[in-house]
């Protein structure tokens, strides 16, 4: 499991005092940033592989301003030839979950616009982190 600490931003909100729920998908994306750099060691543009073909979430709670850490888990949940997928969870310092979700992502070759498969050694990443109780699974 991967963690990532967010502190939420006054832009964040709503004007119902709660953080918006576009908010929590880029909390989402930006906690995987350690994995797309095992793809992409230097976030190249240019070279850039990976695509996003899905995402989900579910919101099972509340977040506010005042939650001042809300720690984002990532889990690998599925390894294809060329696609994988992230589960993330959403949690308030005390524990209380507040938003699971996921993400299908491709290995992508933006110049022949195809998936390619995943090289073997960012697969041995990927099956290191691989999670398969994961709280959350992307559905069929």
């Amino acid at each position: 499991m991967l963690k990532y600490i967010v502190h939420p931003r006054f832009g964040d909100t709503d004007q119902l005092g709660h953080v918006h729920h576009l908010s929590i998908p880029s909390w989402f994306e930006e906690a995987r940033n350690p994995i797309f750099r095992w793809f992409n060691p230097n976030f190249y543009i240019p070279t850039w592989n990976l695509i996003l073909v899905r995402l989900e979430v579910d919101y099972v709670g509340q977040v506010k301003f005042s939650d001042f850490n809300v720690e984002i888990r990532s889990w690998i949940t599925h390894i294809g030839k060329s696609s994988f997928h992230v589960a993330h969870g959403a949690y308030r310092e005390d524990g209380t979950c507040v938003a699971l979700g996921g993400v299908a992502l491709v290995h992508f070759d933006f110049e022949k616009q195809k998936a390619i498969p995943i090289p073997e050694d960012i697969r041995a990443i990927l099956e290191a982190h691989y999670e398969p109780d994961a709280p959350y699974r992307l559905m069929n």
